[in-house]
């Protein structure tokens, strides 16, 4: 394995061991003073080219945070504020909100003829491409004399179930996204299915 910077210099090189399933680790640490830019890690005389970027980090002005979202009688409302590490709001600024929606099922797909109790099923959850995270709505609301910032919507996810995400998204002067999210489980129907996990019942 050699890993160069992005002045295509080899800063890490070293044979590799693999155990018995055919994988190995790599533990490797940049140096404090390490070049920003493009780094490469090839592997093997048949190369393979894996890059990563490193870049100086920058602390945010500011930080943005979101109470717990709240949904009552068909409506989500967000609360939020935005505040500078040294003390104070940051006032009468834009913040960007964005409203998404991820949609759960508690039924199995059509194919599936049974239903079965067991672990969590991330293959459905994960590799289902109707229950991508979408967004619905996007809005901006202008920070107050205290930073702070609220609001609300009336999600129409057509009698759906699943989770109604709020992000809120400053800039600061730098150029740096400041963001904070939360999430409510929602339905149209006012119930939400789930499983009492110290009682089963079934029938034979």
């Amino acid at each position: 394995i050699v890993i160069t910077n992005s002045r295509n210099t080899i800063i890490y090189k070293d044979k590799l061991k693999f155990n018995d399933f055919g994988t190995s680790v790599v533990d490797f640490h940049l140096k404090d003073d390490a070049k920003s830019g493009w780094y490469s890690v090839r592997v093997g005389n048949i190369i393979i080219d894996k890059v990563f970027q490193v870049e100086e980090f920058r602390k945010p002005q500011f930080k943005v945070s979101l109470d717990n979202l709240k949904y009552e009688n068909g409506k989500v409302t967000f609360k939020g504020k935005s505040e500078y590490f040294f003390g104070g709001g940051v006032k009468k600024k834009l913040m960007d909100i964005n409203i998404l929606f991820n949609e759960k099922k508690y039924k199995p797909i059509k194919k599936w003829k049974k239903y079965h109790f067991g672990e969590y099923d991330y293959y459905y959850e994960y590799f289902n491409p109707s229950l991508a995270t979408k967004s619905i709505l996007k809005t901006v609301k202008n920070t107050d004399e205290k930073g702070a910032f609220e609001g609300d919507i009336e999600p129409n996810i057509n009698g759906k179930y699943g989770d109604i995400i709020a992000e809120a998204t400053l800039e600061d002067d730098n150029g740096a996204s400041v963001s904070a999210r939360k999430s409510v489980l929602y339905s149209e129907n006012k119930y939400f299915p789930g499983i009492k996990l110290d009682h089963w019942s079934y029938k034979v």
